[in-house]
């Protein structure tokens, strides 16, 4: 699926949003022969009933993912590739779209403290659903959350994106997930990760995973 020219791709991360397909592709990466998939074990869950009460699930989801990355540094890189459906940053996203000011203030201190060992990916691909398909996903998680908290959380990750230079980074943007439903359409997806170059590159969507068009169905 490389090419003897194509880089190193040893470490790489699926980021996005519910919606965006991006655990679902991490996970059928992780199946492939020589790759191993340190994904989350459950989908991110907000339960609380309201703004004011998200500081324990959302403190959970920082947990968990120090774990995971706790997990990493024994991983043997030279042996398998790993793929992720995350970075650890980006917990702070949801944090700061979802609490109330206090909770934020003192989520902030918490997390200083937990500091997951520096492991940077060799690749992080962003997968950028449009907001309102974004936006029926992110309700199915707690209904009483307004959707003004679900847009800035949106949006928070776009700009992050947008700025982000901590590693090269894929931005794929696709008009629906529902795409990435056939094992073509992810071995295509996977062949343009594996050789991609560059700091920053964007894909709009199939036509340009593919460069010329839509594979037939499987």
């Amino acid at each position: 699926m490389t090419s003897p020219t194509a880089p190193n791709r040893r470490l790489i991360a699926i980021e996005g949003l519910p919606g965006s397909g991006h655990s679902e592709l991490a996970q059928w990466i992780g199946d492939q022969p020589g790759w191993y998939a340190a994904c989350a074990e459950q989908p991110v869950t907000i339960s609380g009933g309201g703004r004011a009460s998200l500081l324990s699930p959302l403190l959970q989801i920082l947990l968990d993912r120090f774990e995971w990355m706790q997990g990493l540094v024994g991983a043997d890189l030279f042996r398998e590739q790993i793929v992720t459906d995350y970075i650890f940053e980006t917990h702070l996203l949801w944090a700061k779209s979802l609490l109330s000011e206090k909770d934020w203030r003192l989520y902030q201190k918490i997390a200083a403290v937990i500091t997951p060992p520096p492991t940077s990916p060799d690749l992080v691909v962003f997968l950028q659903a449009p907001e309102e398909e974004l936006l029926d996903s992110l309700r199915l998680l707690d209904k009483t959350i307004d959707a003004d908290r679900w847009r800035e959380l949106i949006t928070s990750f776009n700009h992050h994106f947008f700025a982000y230079e901590n590693a090269p980074l894929l931005v794929v943007r696709t008009a629906s997930s529902v795409w990435l439903g056939s094992d073509s359409a992810k071995s295509a997806l996977m062949q343009r990760i594996l050789t991609v170059r560059g700091a920053k590159t964007y894909l709009m969507g199939e036509a340009d995973v593919w460069s010329g068009g839509r594979p037939t169905a499987d």
